[in-house]
């Protein structure tokens, strides 16, 4: 029999991090280019993430009752795998056939909290004296950015040369590849704390106001995200070309992020309002960028926001998760309201997606997106 051995602390989960991350990465940038050209509609895009976004808000409070009834997070994990598989069998089809886009959409938003939750409560029920994530976040965000930055170029070459079914094979490979590091976490409890009623309570109370709002933003600028890479190609028209400007841009800035969380763990959060102003005044220009040079400073601008304000907010999320509330509930209302604002997000752009103003309200949302984030310093309202 197979003997089960720990590794120490986090480093299950951060090989689970690397893995995972190379094989959505992958994929990631080129799904909604390759939606749009095999149906020939920008709005059947955010048509097909907008069922995604729905079918996330809908699977995650079922996720939490089952982690705290039912199952452990290693074998909900094993459930995203499976799902995950799933969702790039009915992509590969909707290449024959749009109708099958739909469900690998709905497929896909069913298994992120079966992968996410456990992810996120391995981080927060880690033994720490001082209560702060920022080394770890940053520990994880920079694993998760090497594989970014890797893959997308990898994929774009797969997709340009073989097609994009070779591109699903090696993600899948990848998606079960990730399970396996979570079996050697100290982190497997057989049930865990959660109350739907507290969550509503949380998310419907006057408490904690701006970190909900930075949930309302998370979710247009997603949106936005989910547009750049439509724009590239629009005026690029390579899948190598905006694998290659994504993955340099990546990889020029992920050095910044150890740095950036000891900084959050010493000096606190602030740098967080830097990274909104830098997001805010990079989604306002990027409707200017016509050239392979223009794209990758505003992409790699965009990396380096992301940095400065997710490894705070991050951080800030699991310090709330070992608060008054349990961690499932605070990571089922940010899981929820998120994707509930992405879903929002997706509807005005399916109905701008045929009309001249596109490009500028996809922007805007992700300037809109970004400033809402602001005020997130970790200081109290």
């Amino acid at each position: 029999m197979f003997s089960r051995r720990r590794f120490s602390g986090l480093r299950g989960i951060y090989l689970t991090t690397f893995f995972l991350n190379f094989g959505l990465a992958l994929l990631d940038i080129f799904i909604p280019v390759f939606v749009w050209q095999k149906t020939g509609q920008i709005g059947t895009v955010f048509g097909f993430y907008f069922i995604y976004y729905l079918a996330v808000v809908l699977a995650t409070p079922l996720a939490a009752t089952l982690l705290k009834k039912f199952i452990s997070p290693d074998y909900a994990y094993f459930l995203s795998v499976l799902g995950r598989l799933t969702y790039l069998f009915f992509l590969f089809l909707g290449g024959q056939n749009q109708l099958f886009f739909f469900l690998a959409a709905f497929f896909w938003g069913l298994t992120v909290p079966f992968c996410w939750l456990p992810y996120y409560l391995t981080v927060v029920y880690e033994e720490k004296e001082d209560g702060f994530f920022g080394k770890e976040v940053s520990y994880m965000n920079l694993l998760s950015s090497l594989a970014a930055a890797l893959s997308p170029i990898l994929g774009g070459l797969l997709i340009t040369l073989y097609g994009a079914g070779s591109a699903y094979l090696l993600a899948g490979f990848f998606f079960v590849l990730s399970f396996l590091p979570l079996y050697f976490d100290r982190f497997n409890p057989s049930r865990v704390e959660f109350s739907f009623k507290d969550t509503r309570f949380f998310m419907k109370g006057k408490q904690e106001k701006s970190l909900k709002r930075a949930f309302w933003g998370n979710g247009l600028e997603a949106v936005a995200i989910l547009s750049w890479p439509l724009f590239i190609f629009a005026n690029l028209g390579q899948y190598q070309a905006l694998g290659l400007i994504k993955g340099l841009s990546i990889l020029f800035s992920f050095l910044l992020m150890i740095w950036i969380g000891r900084l959050v763990d010493r000096r606190g959060k602030k740098i967080i309002n830097w990274g909104v102003g830098l997001n805010v005044f990079n989604w306002l220009w990027r409707i200017t960028a016509r050239t392979p040079l223009g794209f990758f400073i505003f992409d790699f601008l965009g990396t380096v926001g992301s940095i400065l304000v997710n490894t705070p907010l991050q951080a800030l999320v699991y310090e709330k998760a070992r608060g008054r509330y349990s961690p499932l509930e605070i990571l089922v209302a940010r899981e929820m309201t998120t994707n509930f604002a992405a879903a929002l997000a997706c509807l005005v752009l399916a109905l701008f997606s045929k009309t001249s103003f596109f490009w500028p309200v996809s922007f805007f949302l992700g300037a809109l997106g970004a400033a809402l984030v602001y005020g997130n310093d970790g200081q109290k309202e």
